[in-house]
């Protein structure tokens, strides 16, 4: 009876082991984005001892490139899919005749520059 031990290669072993790591980051991304989505505190509190930690350059530094990563991703949003900005409140597109801000809105005021006579 002829038993071979099957030894792995140490490309099988850091081809697992970066798999653990990305699947590790990509768990913290999500795990952290929604932490921030529920709890917006919480970021503030993070960059505060951050700063402390490794300095307000590294910091900034940081917040920089996640900043511009978020923007980015909001250009590909409405730029790519077409999606629409829309008003987080309810809009009346036509004010009532009678109010008087829409009176007010209506009168024509003085022109830029001019003075008062």
């Amino acid at each position: 009876m002829d038993i071979t031990i099957r030894r792995k290669t140490p490309g099988r072993i850091w081809l697992r082991l970066s798999g653990i790591v990305v699947l590790a980051g990509l768990f913290l991304a999500s795990a952290t984005y929604a932490a921030l989505n529920v709890w917006p505190s919480i970021g503030a509190q993070v960059v505060d001892v951050a700063r402390r930690v490794v300095g307000d350059q590294i910091v900034a530094g940081i917040e920089n490139v996640l900043l511009q990563s978020q923007d980015k991703l909001t250009q590909l949003k409405y730029g790519i899919a077409k999606a629409r900005p829309a008003a987080p409140w309810q809009t009346d597109p036509s004010p009532a005749s009678g109010s008087k801000a829409a009176s007010a809105l209506n009168r024509p005021g003085p022109a830029l520059g001019a003075r008062p006579a």
